[in-house]
């Protein structure tokens, strides 16, 4: 008799465990659908770019990748170690494994040679990287 009242307990207890579980499972899932649903909606009346959203929080705006746009039409791509100096002087405050991150991204998208994002910088920055 205790023997079954236990077996029963355990089975409840299992029970409303799993139901908690699924009941979590269906609320993580309708909030990753709206929050989905919101992302849509932005992107669609272009208030929201979330490739922008992803370089600014790794800290690479607009006109960082101008800079590593125009770096790289200067001097070229580094092919070894001495080469890398200059890349590092003109971002100071980047970790040469971020810069080479972000510069491989870059290449391989080949917007490394898209001369077209350097109309981010300003006339004077401009006139510094790329020369006159």
């Amino acid at each position: 008799m205790i023997k079954m009242e236990k077996s029963a307990r355990g089975k409840k207890e299992k029970e409303g465990m799993l139901s908690r579980k699924k009941k979590e499972m269906r609320q993580a899932t309708a909030m990753h659908k709206a929050k989905k649903d919101m992302e849509r909606a932005a992107v669609a009346a272009g208030c929201w770019d979330p490739k922008e959203i992803q370089n600014s929080a790794k800290n690479w705006d607009k006109t960082a990748i101008a800079r590593l746009v125009a770096v790289n039409y200067k001097y070229g791509f580094p092919k070894d170690e001495s080469d890398w100096d200059v890349w590092v002087e003109a971002f100071p405050r980047k970790k040469k494994s971020d810069l080479l991150k972000m510069a491989n991204k870059m290449k391989a998208s080949g917007a490394l040679y898209d001369l077209a994002l350097l109309e981010a910088l300003s006339p004077e920055e401009t006139k510094i990287y790329m020369g006159s």
